[in-house]
């Protein structure tokens, strides 16, 4: 029997290319934090999106509506 999803869970995957150099930058900075560099990644697009106040969720009331989600 498969769980249900959740609400929120990201089930949807990008992918990016990058040289040698660049990969190696981004690994070694989320190792620097101590995170993987998928999270890393994930952080620096979600606070790119917010710091432009582009909509990151839906709006439960019009599903066709984007608004931004603060903390």
């Amino acid at each position: 029997m498969s769980r249900k999803a959740q609400p929120h869970s990201r089930t949807k995957m990008v992918s990016a290319r990058y040289s040698k150099a660049e990969y190696l930058a981004v690994k070694r900075y989320a190792e620097s934090l101590s995170i993987g560099m998928s999270t890393f990644v994930h952080r620096c697009v979600i606070n790119e999106l917010k710091r432009n106040n582009v909509p990151t969720t839906l709006q439960s009331e019009d599903p066709n509506q984007l608004k931004i989600e603060t903390d």
